[in-house]
């Protein structure tokens, strides 16, 4: 969970990612994890600037995927879970500043 977490992050946070397809990447990420045929490999190689070991993560998520998949679906299902809704609040943070208090409590909440 921690790594398709991180992975996800790791798309959040590349400030060199075109906005479009950041938060398009964002709100199928869940969809990345049924079927490693899912992942859009071409995209996420541009995700570099976190650094060399975080581009690994998101070039070798076909890897983790393959871990995920080998789960009970029940676990399988939380992590989708997990994965989309902490997409949509990142999404939510690309579109709209932070600007109080709990703007900034939910932005943590879901990063």
């Amino acid at each position: 969970m921690y790594l398709v977490l991180r992975a996800l992050d790791t798309v959040e946070d590349d400030m060199g990612l075109d906005l479009r397809l950041k938060k398009d990447m964002l709100g199928d990420f869940h969809n990345y994890l049924t079927d490693t045929d899912n992942i859009p490999h071409d995209d996420l190689v541009k995700c570099t600037s976190e650094g060399p070991d975080y581009h690994d993560l998101v070039c070798n998520l076909d890897k983790v995927v393959r871990v995920l998949l080998t789960l009970k679906p029940a676990y399988q299902a939380v992590v989708s879970d997990i994965t989309q809704r902490m997409a949509k609040g990142m999404i939510h943070f690309i579109d709209n500043d932070v600007v109080s208090v709990q703007d900034y409590d939910l932005y943590c909440h879901y990063v």
